[in-house]
């Protein structure tokens, strides 16, 4: 087979281009292990035919190209019109309409106020994905949350989410569908405040290790993926002191910078058995 690896362009993967491209090259390694010829690439293929193409892109031009080379029948992961979920406001949206649970929220449109109870708040840009460290901020009162909005008006973002702070601690998830004989893989940490995009993650404070249930943080994130259309995803949830969830965070192709090895076998047999899947439909 032949098979294109997408990079993501930096400007969205603050902090994390090395891990980015890690994880993108460990996956072409697994496929050229198995025999088959890989191609990583800084924007997707326009004059050449692969059997699939595995992606990180988030830019609108690049997806666009995906979407046409997925609608001539090339096998994509992520898929571009998932990805494009993937933007804060739709998959809150999506999460909602799934009853999968999350932080209580609200929009702020144009010149839109921010709640005047139920903080602390988070104030988030609803449009696309965090890639500066004002995209997303920690608002303990309604001044802290007009000074936050104000600050992303300022830079053109005119469409922002304010969502409930929940203590508890933080964990991180990852995930890659499973198909034909391929069990999913999944794997999840509590991370290191000292090593997160922005360093956002010290507002909850210490690590208290509350009790939770794995199997259903499992499922529900899987639901979650599902419900956008991921097959490649990682995200984050709030666990309370009561054990309860809420996801926070889900997007489309993390680093797996923790569990890379497996989460790259786990892409690349995902990847080889949606290809034979595909041709058998086409036979």
């Amino acid at each position: 087979m032949k098979i294109a690896a997408v990079e993501r362009n930096p400007l969205h993967s603050p902090a994390m281009v090395d891990n980015d491209r890690a994880i993108l090259g460990a996956t072409a390694r697994k496929l050229m292990q198995a025999g088959h010829s890989v191609h990583i690439m800084p924007a997707p293929p326009t004059n050449e035919a692969y059997d699939a193409i595995i992606t990180m892109t988030r830019t609108a031009p690049s997806l666009d190209t995906l979407q046409r080379l997925e609608e001539r029948g090339t096998t994509i992961l992520n898929r571009p019109a998932a990805v494009r979920r993937c933007s804060r406001q739709l998959f809150t949206h999506i999460l909602s309409q799934n009853n999968i649970p999350q932080p209580p929220h609200c929009i702020i449109e144009s010149i839109g106020e921010p709640p005047r109870e139920g903080y602390p708040q988070w104030i988030k840009r609803a449009d696309g994905w965090s890639c500066h460290p004002q995209d997303v901020s920690f608002a303990q009162s309604p001044d802290e949350a007009k000074e936050a909005i104000e600050k992303m008006r300022s830079r053109g973002i005119e469409r922002i989410i304010c969502s409930r702070h929940i203590e508890g601690d933080i964990i991180k998830f990852y995930g890659v569908s499973g198909s034909g004989g391929s069990a999913p893989f999944f794997a999840l940490h509590h991370p290191d405040a000292n090593k997160t995009k922005f360093g956002l993650e010290r507002y909850n404070g210490p690590c208290r290790h509350h009790p939770f249930d794995p199997t259903y943080l499992q499922a529900t994130a899987f639901a979650a993926a599902r419900a956008i259309g991921l097959d490649i995803f990682g995200g984050d949830c709030i666990v309370s002191p009561d054990g309860k969830i809420h996801i926070i965070d889900i997007n489309d192709f993390p680093s797996f910078t923790a569990f890379r090895d497996k989460a790259a076998e786990a892409i690349a047999t995902l990847t080889i058995e949606r290809v034979k899947e595909k041709n058998e439909r086409t036979r």
